[in-house]
């Protein structure tokens, strides 16, 4: 978690998931409760994000919404490992999640290194948080990337690592959409680019740098 001694940098969360099978049941996709977080977890950065907020909603309605999410979240997950993503050679899939947040109603932008932006405004009395995940896999190019679904599991390179956190992201931003939640911070949602191996974290190293 990133913060700003000056209270001007976004809180920085990180969906990366450091976990090393290639089956993943699909209640890991635990939307309910990473929404929950994003709305009531407590975060203390020099004052500028305040949580717990006062909801318009109760957590229960929240939990429910986010829950007609997972589904929907899973399929971008499928969709997303299956745009193949070497380390260094993420422009395909940079170029396919933008295209998935451009449906959602965003501007995304594609900067120099291949990382996509998306911001969704917010009270900015409260701050920013900035959501990464990050779209390179370990998986070298060539690799067969196709994914299956048995039940309540997939099967597929680089889906838990990271397409799934990608696909998380890009649900919640649409959960506090649907919930029309504006009392929350400024959020400015990442796909970033060289997070494994020799990528040296060199897309969140540059958002980071970007709302320094």
């Amino acid at each position: 978690c990133y913060t700003d001694r000056a209270g001007s940098q976004p809180c920085c969360v990180d969906l990366g998931v450091s976990i090393y099978s290639t089956a993943y049941p699909l209640d890991v996709m635990a939307l309910r409760s990473t929404v929950a977080s994003l709305v009531r977890c407590e975060i203390s950065t020099g004052g500028r994000l305040t949580f717990p907020l006062q909801l318009p909603r109760s957590v229960d309605e929240i939990r429910s919404v986010a829950g007609a999410h997972v589904d929907p979240a899973v399929r971008s997950a499928i969709s997303i490992a299956e745009v193949a993503a070497p380390t260094g050679d993420e422009a395909r899939r940079a170029a396919f999640v933008a295209s998935i947040l451009k449906s959602r109603g965003y501007t995304p932008e594609i900067d120099d290194i291949g990382n996509v932006y998306a911001r969704r405004e917010g009270n900015r009395e409260r701050g920013c948080l900035m959501l990464v995940a990050h779209t390179d896999t370990v998986f070298p190019a060539g690799t067969d990337v196709t994914v299956r679904r048995e039940g309540d599991a997939i099967f597929g390179p680089g889906v838990g690592d990271n397409s799934l956190g990608v696909a998380a992201m890009v649900e919640a931003l649409a959960i506090l959409d649907e919930l029309q939640l504006a009392d929350v911070p400024e959020i400015i949602a990442v796909a970033s680019v060289g997070e494994e191996g020799l990528g040296n974290l060199r897309g969140v190293r540059a958002a980071v740098d970007r709302f320094r």
